[in-house]
Order: C-alpha cells, then sequence, then structure tokens
C-alpha cells in the first residue's frame, strides 16, 4: 500500500481540489504556482506536503545525491542536504524558511516533470488529456482547469 501523503494545501489531496496537488502533466508555471500557495509553514514539519511529496520522490535525485536550496547569498547561501531527514531537520529549526523550501521544491519538481510535459506537447496526447480529464465547473471558478490547456515547456 502507498503511503498517504499531506496534499500542498495542508489536508489531504483531493480531485476536487486542484491546488491540493501537482498532477504529472503540469506546466512549469502551474507547479510554481500550487507550490507558492502551498501551506508551509515555518518549522511545521508534520502537515508539510511539501516535504512529504520530497520524501515519497527522494528516490529520484535528478542524478545529484543531494538536494540543494537556492538561497540569496545574505540569506546564507546555497545549501545541499544528503537526506531528506536532514532537510526535515533544518526546516523544523527553521534554518531553511518556506520561500525557500517552496522555490526549491517548485524547481525540483519542475526538473522530475519536463520529459513528461514534453511529451504531452503532442497533439494526440493533447486531446487524450482533454478526454480523460475534461474540464469540471466548480462554483465560483473561472474557466476550470484552464491550467491544463497551458501544457508548455520552454526549451
Amino acid at each position: 500500500m502507498n503511503p498517504m501523503i499531506p496534499g500542498l494545501t495542508g489536508d489531504k489531496m483531493s480531485s476536487s481540489d486542484p491546488d491540493s496537488k501537482i498532477d504529472l502533466i503540469d506546466g512549469p508555471a502551474a507547479v510554481k504556482k500550487k507550490i507558492k500557495k502551498a501551506f508551509c509553514e515555518p518549522g511545521n514539519v508534520t502537515n508539510n506536503g511539501l516535504l512529504a511529496s520530497l520524501n515519497s520522490l527522494s528516490s529520484l535525485t535528478l542524478g545529484k545525491q543531494e538536494f540543494e536550496i537556492k538561497r540569496k547569498e545574505e540569506h546564507g547561501g546555497n545549501v545541499n542536504y544528503a537526506t531528506i531527514e536532514a532537510l526535515t531537520e533544518a526546516y523544523r529549526t527553521e534554518e531553511v524558511y518556506p520561500l525557500d523550501l517552496k522555490n526549491s521544491v517548485a524547481e525540483y519538481i519542475n526538473q522530475l516533470l519536463a520529459p513528461v510535459v514534453a511529451e504531452f506537447q503532442s497533439k494526440e496526447l493533447k486531446k487524450l488529456s482533454s478526454q480523460a480529464y475534461p474540464p469540471i465547473s466548480t462554483k465560483g471558478a473561472k474557466g476550470a482547469h484552464s491550467w491544463r490547456q497551458k501544457l508548455t515547456y520552454p526549451g
């Protein structure tokens, strides 16, 4: 059985709340937008969907052995973590701040998803995706799931 991880909102992931999860075909802008809105309280490692997602993805290292938190020199400069446990502890003790974590996780996930997003640029797969996941109208939503129409990846 797969472990349950919290969604980006701090609660469980939900298909009815697109902002609670990242889809495999989300483009870079959608990933950044969702992660920017993610619940990421300083020092809170219990309901942190970003850390939970990283823990689940930790076997995918993008050819690197460490996870890099990129930040400006005046904020301590870049720092690398060899394990998810070390990163989690640094977040718990507030050595890593929410914005640092969000920016680095967004970059990491976009690198992981880049090949999938690129593959879904074909006309056939875009059509298949729109058939499999038709737009859903929700109360107050403007063009629900319009983010699915913006599956472009630069480069």
